[in-house]
């Protein structure tokens, strides 16, 4: 019987993973005012490679969120 997955394919899996992700690891940790949009965009049309870009551009342009000012 065949082994279902490489050692290969799962190193190439591990890093792969994160990469198409990025977008919404980027927003994520700058806070980015519209993160959920991000991730959402990213999640349902990363993987066309246009959708990827879009969500990445955006990430990277993105303000982050404005934090309440206590008095």
């Amino acid at each position: 019987m065949r082994e279902l997955m490489s050692p290969w394919h799962l190193i190439i899996l591990l890093f792969a993973l994160p990469m198409v992700f990025l977008p919404t690891l980027i927003a994520g940790s700058r806070k980015a005012e519209h993160y959920w949009w991000i991730a959402l965009t990213n999640l349902l049309a990363g993987g066309t490679g246009i959708g990827w870009l879009i969500a990445l551009v955006w990430a990277l342009k993105d303000q982050p969120a404005r934090e309440a000012i206590s008095s």
